[in-house]
């Protein structure tokens, strides 16, 4: 059991990267001590149920509006799977319940309704979940094609440059 636990220990400790993006004003995911998180200006945000991804594009309107929905998605996702697993345990229990008692079986309806309710629940939060995923690549690729890239000097050619139509104006005066 011991070396069970040191062999996960080490494999989740080994799946991690050092590598730091140096690109300003862009959000890269990079893998920290296992896990995916967001990284923009040198700053880490962990995701947690898409919060940190809110927090990683903001600046961007457009991109905050896909994370929002990412983050909406995950939630509602995990919400109605996890009431839907309940639902869906407590019709089979009393549904069991009542089909072993001395109760007759047309008492079955309610239970049984409640655990195809729950399943219901839970394809439907299996299906929020799933569509969950797009608007998180959305909300970082649209933040970083909105990114403006640091201005290094002036706007504009360099001091000195003339084009070949300028320079026959110059000759033309």
């Amino acid at each position: 059991m011991r070396i069970a636990t040191l062999a996960l220990v080490s494999q989740l400790l080994a799946c991690s990267s050092d590598y730091m993006p140096r690109r300003p004003n862009h959000v890269a995911v990079v893998i920290q001590s296992g896990k995916p998180v967001y990284v923009r200006d040198g700053r880490t945000f962990e995701p947690g149920l898409g919060g940190g991804l809110v927090d990683a594009v903001q600046g961007n309107p457009t991109a905050v509006a896909a994370a929002e929905e990412f983050r909406s998605r995950q939630i509602t996702g995990l919400v109605a799977t996890l009431l839907g697993a309940a639902a869906t345990v407590g019709g089979i229990a009393w549904g069991g319940a009542v089909a072993a008692s001395d109760r007759p079986n047309s008492q079955l309806a309610v239970p049984l309704s409640l655990a195809v309710a729950g399943l219901v629940a839970m394809l439907v939060g299996t299906c929020y979940l799933a569509t969950a995923q797009p608007y998180q690549w959305d909300a970082i690729n649209i933040y970083n094609d909105g990114a403006v890239a640091p201005s290094f000097g002036p706007p504009g050619p360099p001091p000195g440059y003339t084009s070949s139509n300028e320079s026959l104006r110059m000759r033309d005066r």
